[in-house]
């Protein structure tokens, strides 16, 4: 639970204005996000941070994402949460 609360602390803490990206290292809550719709504007490969747009429809799916209430189709999710994982290790490995 702990950890939970953590997360959703950090979370709110990178959001500060409309006009920075939101960045996140969490390839699950980055999943999530495609999967409600948001677009992925860059990744990081130094860092392994998945870059979106700021908007106020993307802060209102990361609090429900870490409030456990978003809701994305399974398969869809899965299947992200594969190609971000090799989009990720391709940066990687190109560095």
């Amino acid at each position: 639970m702990s950890k939970k609360i953590n997360a959703v602390s950090v979370t709110k803490l990178q959001q500060t204005t409309q006009e920075e990206p939101f960045m996140t290292p969490n390839i699950g809550l980055s999943a999530a996000l495609v999967c409600a719709g948001h677009k992925i504007k860059d990744l990081d490969p130094q860092n392994g941070v998945f870059v979106f747009h700021h908007t106020n429809d993307l802060d209102r799916d990361v609090n429900a994402y870490w409030q456990d209430t978003l809701t994305v189709p399974a398969h869809s999710y899965c299947h992200t949460m594969e190609n971000l994982m090799e989009d990720r290790m391709e940066m990687l490995d190109s560095d």
